[in-house]
C-alpha cells in the first residue's frame, strides 16, 4: 500500500457522499464545509472535465439536475459554468452557490483534511481528466491526502502511472451491466475495494473482485447498516449523513 495520510487516520473513516448532501446541495463548497463540521473526517467529491480542460466538481453527466444548466458537462467552458447556479435546486437558502473547481475545493480545505476523488470520466472515458487531476494534486503537493476512486479502469490505470504513491480505489457498483462488473477487478489496480451498500452487507459480491482488500461502504445512511459494517471492520464509511455515522463510530469505539 502506498504511504498515504489516509493510513495514519483514525478506522472506520466516515467519508461525507458529496459532502454532508442531505442538508446542503451536493458537491459544492456549503456541503463540504458542513460535512467537516459535522464529524466527517473526509469528503468524497466527483469531478469531470470542461470543453477548456478545466476540473470541476459535479456528479452527473449532464447539468439538469443539480443546476440551472442544462446539457453535458464537457460542452461548457469553465466561464459558462460558473454563471449556473448550484444551489437553487436544493433550497433559497443556497441560491448562488456556484459548481467549484477541484483546485478551489483542495485550496479551500484545511491541511489535515481526507479527500476521496472519483474520476467520474464515464461518458468520455478516453479524455485527459485522469493526467488534470493528477497535475492538479502533485502541483498542490495533496498526494498524502487523497484516495483517487473510479469506475473505469483506464482511468485508474493512468492515475497509478501518474501518482504512484497515491492509493486507489475501485468502485463496484450493481447497476453496472454484468461483462464490464466481471472484466473491471481484472484489469484494474487498486488498493480499496468501494463496495456499494448492498455487497458491503452481503459480504460479497463481484467474484473477480479482490475481497481481500479493505472495503469502504457506499451510500450508507440508515443506521442500523451503518452499526453492522462498522461492527465488521469495514475501513471506513461514505455517507449523506455523516454526523450519524460519526455517533456511531464513537459508540463503537467506547464500547471496545
Amino acid at each position: 500500500m502506498p504511504e498515504s495520510a489516509w493510513l495514519a487516520a483514525s478506522r472506520p473513516w466516515v467519508i461525507a457522499h458529496r459532502g454532508a448532501s442531505r442538508r446542503a446541495p451536493e458537491n459544492t463548497l456549503a456541503a463540504f464545509r458542513l460535512a467537516f463540521e459535522l464529524g466527517a473526517d473526509g469528503i468524497e467529491l466527483d469531478v469531470q472535465l470542461t470543453a477548456d480542460g478545466e476540473v470541476v466538481v459535479l456528479h452527473d453527466a449532464m447539468l439538469d439536475r443539480t443546476t440551472t444548466g442544462h446539457g453535458p458537462v464537457w460542452e461548457r467552458s469553465l466561464a459558462d459554468l460558473k454563471r449556473l447556479d448550484a444551489g437553487i435546486r436544493f433550497g433559497e437558502a443556497f441560491s448562488g452557490e456556484l459548481i467549484p473547481t477541484l483546485a478551489e475545493v483542495l485550496d479551500g480545505l484545511g491541511p489535515h483534511a481526507l479527500v476521496d476523488i472519483e474520476v467520474a470520466n464515464y461518458a468520455t472515458p478516453f479524455d485527459r481528466l485522469p493526467e488534470t487531476v493528477a497535475s492538479l494534486v502533485q502541483a498542490r503537493c495533496w498526494g498524502r491526502q487523497v484516495l483517487v476512486t473510479s469506475l473505469n479502469p483506464i482511468a485508474l490505470r493512468k492515475l497509478r502511472r501518474l501518482l504512484p504513491g497515491v492509493p486507489l480505489g475501485l468502485l463496484l457498483a450493481p447497476n453496472r451491466p454484468l461483462l464490464e462488473r466481471i472484466v473491471t477487478p481484472l484489469v484494474s489496480p487498486y488498493d480499496y475495494l468501494l463496495a456499494h451498500e448492498a455487497y458491503a452487507l452481503a459480504g460479497k459480491g463481484v467474484a473477480t473482485a479482490r475481497w481481500d482488500l479493505p472495503i469502504v461502504a457506499w451510500t450508507l445512511n440508515d443506521p442500523s447498516h451503518l452499526e453492522t459494517l462498522i461492527r465488521r471492520g469495514v475501513e471506513g464509511v461514505i455517507t449523506d449523513v455523516p454526523e450519524v455515522a460519526r455517533a456511531i463510530v464513537s459508540q463503537a469505539t467506547v464500547a471496545r
